[in-house]
């Protein structure tokens, strides 16, 4: 879902938004976020900037 969002050239920002407003109220008794939040959001943010880097590199290559 969040690639087709990007490849419709939606801003990347907004994706981070939602999967943040996913994980926000999953947080310890210390307002932290859990460790399995952690590597969620750790995972979503490799994925997004790769996936935003293989359409930029598409774009690219066809502009040329």
């Amino acid at each position: 879902a969040i690639m087709i969002y990007l490849a419709l050239g939606n801003p990347t920002i907004e994706a981070y938004n939602g999967a943040l407003r996913i994980f926000r109220n999953s947080v310890d008794k210390n307002g932290q976020p859990s460790p399995l939040n952690r590597q969620r959001y750790d995972d979503l943010n490799k994925f997004i900037r790769n996936a935003t880097g293989k359409l930029n590199n598409q774009q690219l290559n066809q502009a040329a």
